[in-house]
């Protein structure tokens, strides 16, 4: 019993070990987008925009 315990949490921490290198990859992949809009020059409503706020 105790062993198949440690297995059950020892998946569990490589699932969740999977799932957190897949945010990773993911929120590089968001990075970059968000890297090449800001080198785009931003639209003169928006940059009015947030001077007013």
């Amino acid at each position: 019993m105790v062993t198949a315990e440690i297995n059950r949490i020892e998946s569990v921490r490589r699932t969740k070990e999977e799932y957190l290198k897949e945010r990773m990859k993911v929120c590089e992949k968001l990075a970059i987008k968000k890297k090449m809009n800001i080198k785009q020059p931003p639209p003169r409503d928006g940059g009015e925009e947030m001077s007013t706020v």
